[in-house]
């Protein structure tokens, strides 16, 4: 009986060991992740007209991340896009205003940028890098690609998501 208890004693440490891990990394995780708003695009374009517009209400107050997840195809003619964002507070101000190049495709091979399997692919794009939000504060985002051409094809999806750090 000893033997059969010291036999699977150190797997059973072992185990224990590993769901502590994984529960508190889950708690520690978890309370990261506190929005997303998804803009599909049926017709497999992304038109200037269309702009990703959205109300977030920051409960808790702290450092967030704002990405753009973008979810693209083979028919993407270019290797960068221009993206433009605005956020403003409940009173109208603007915060902060920017646009910014990403790049989609590798510029030297072509290759797409990203995750995905088959023709479409999924990057994320860091839109908001670390900026303080004070709690119980509403704010209003919007996104919109400032390409040269309205109609931009190839785009398939796009969301915006927000992460507590």
């Amino acid at each position: 009986m000893k033997s059969l208890i010291k036999k699977y004693y150190y797997k059973l440490i072992l185990i224990l060991v590993c769901s502590i891990t994984l529960y508190l990394s889950y708690i520690k995780y978890s309370n990261r992740y506190i929005f997303r708003k998804k803009l599909i695009l049926n017709d497999y374009f992304w038109s200037q007209n269309n702009k990703l517009e959205t109300k977030i209400n920051f409960k808790k107050k702290g450092i967030y991340n704002i990405f753009l997840k973008l979810k693209y195809n083979e028919k993407y003619p270019y290797y960068n896009i221009f993206l433009k964002y605005i956020i403003k507070d409940k009173n109208n101000n603007i915060i902060k205003d920017e646009i910014i190049e990403y790049q989609i495709l590798d510029k030297i091979t072509g290759k797409p940028l990203g995750k995905g399997f088959w023709k479409s692919k999924n990057i994320y794009l860091l839109l908001v890098n670390k900026m303080e939000f004070p709690e119980n504060a509403e704010y209003n985002i919007t996104v919109e690609q400032m390409m040269r051409k309205k109609e931009l094809i190839g785009i398939e999806k796009i969301a915006l998501e927000v992460y507590l750090i």
